[in-house]
């Protein structure tokens, strides 16, 4: 990985640990607050260069997922205490948890459906293939 100002192993580390329990603790705690339909993935954390801040990278699948982003917004401090009980021995001070949602996973499948598409011939551009 190239060199970021602010950027180091042990950050890199941080973000793949803060990614690892939350996933952990999401599978356990938000079963119980979310209907079953809804399935939750931590995709990425990012850690600003002070480690205060954690921007958390959310895909929800299984219907409209601004009823279990409005849902963990509203219960932030709830899952920064359950991340703090895990991160005590890696961190000194807990970071602040902002949750995005993680649109990639859409954008993937619109792409693969657009190549599929190009693929039998019905795309946009013909099928002539060239």
């Amino acid at each position: 990985m190239p060199w970021v100002p602010g950027f180091s192993r042990r950050h890199e580390r941080l973000n793949r640990l803060i990614q690892e329990f939350l996933a952990e603790i999401f599978e356990k705690e938000l079963r119980k607050f979310i209907p079953p339909r809804y399935v939750v993935t931590v995709s990425e954390v990012r850690l600003n260069a002070k480690k205060t801040v954690a921007t958390v990278f959310v895909a929800v699948h299984g219907g409209d997922p601004q009823p279990v982003m409005d849902y963990l917004a509203k219960t932030v401090g709830y899952w920064s205490h359950q991340l703090a009980k895990r991160l005590r021995h890696h961190m000194r001070r807990m970071p602040e948890l902002r949750f995005k949602l993680d649109t990639s996973y859409d954008h993937a499948d619109k792409i693969r459906a657009l190549l599929e598409q190009i693929n039998r011939g019905s795309g946009q551009w013909g099928g002539s293939g060239g």
